[in-house]
């Protein structure tokens, strides 16, 4: 065998090495990567051990399991900097959050959770706060429930074998039966609720962004205090929200045909128009 095949399949078992390492199980022993990959635990043990050496992972002195190394997060890191959607989301939320005064954040799916890759935080003393990294089911939040809706019953199925669901508060959506008929509504409007799903007194509000080709890459949603919270300003929210989305849809070359706001000054002049003197 050649020495670039041999440098090939070293790299690629590193690399299902890494893709152990899960929002479920963020810190993993060298035994349980050695089941998952199937690598003997020899050649699993030699990988780890490298990696850690070079700081694309770390691990704890004394459990002796592995977890994410700084240097991995830096270049998690460079994703968030030249990510043409973080890029072209970055202006519409803070715009956002500057207009409804509420914590405004951007997330991704990964296996069944979402990432939180962009975040800005309430302008008010009591409020939710979830830096970039956060990791939350997707079931549970109303950006999750977002993008969810846009698979197929069987995707589903595939991810959900049971039909329980984790619970995460008592007003956690619990069975998969519930999640689709939500999931059903978010389909018909374009925009995901969740009431205190994720945190208690929390309500969310979501909406997918689209690249070029349809596809649904991201969401951007608002977490609000129930208490600040009435019928009228929701409605006004999920408006803003799905706007929002469209925006960053559209500078991602998005052909879209409704909600047709093609600037930030557009989105400003729409929200003097319908704003509430509650809102902010």
């Amino acid at each position: 065998m050649s020495k670039e095949s041999n440098t090939n399949k070293s790299l690629s078992k590193a690399i299902s090495l890494l893709r152990g390492f899960t929002p479920d199980e963020p810190e993993v022993r060298a035994v349980d990567i050695s089941r998952k990959t199937g690598m003997a635990l020899t050649t699993t043990h030699r990988i780890l051990v490298t990696l850690t050496k070079d700081g694309i992972l770390k691990q704890n002195p004394v459990t002796r399991k592995y977890s994410i190394g700084p240097i991995l997060y830096a270049i998690g890191n460079l994703y968030s900097e030249t990510s043409d959607v973080l890029q072209s989301a970055e202006e519409v939320i803070r715009t956002l959050n500057d207009m409804t005064r509420e914590a405004i954040t951007m997330a991704i799916h990964y296996r069944g959770n979402v990432v939180i890759v962009r975040a800005q935080e309430a302008k008010h003393a009591l409020t939710l706060r979830s830096p970039v990294g956060t990791i939350l089911p997707a079931h549970s939040c109303a950006l999750g429930k977002a993008l969810l809706s846009e698979m197929t019953d069987e995707e589903i199925d595939n991810l959900y074998p049971e039909d329980s669901l984790i619970r995460r508060t008592d007003k956690t959506t619990a069975t998969k039966k519930e999640l689709k008929l939500q999931l059903d509504k978010i389909r018909q409007t374009g925009v995901s609720f969740d009431s205190e799903g994720e945190y208690e007194g929390i309500e969310g509000i979501a909406s997918v962004v689209r690249d070029s080709s349809g596809e649904a890459v991201a969401t951007i949603g608002a977490a609000v205090p129930i208490y600040r919270m009435n019928p009228a300003k929701r409605e006004l929210f999920a408006n803003l929200i799905k706007l929002g989305s469209s925006l960053i849809s559209y500078r991602l070359g998005y052909n879209v045909t409704v909600n047709t706001i093609r600037d930030i000054e557009e989105l400003h002049s729409w929200w003097r128009e319908n704003k509430l003197d509650s809102a902010t």
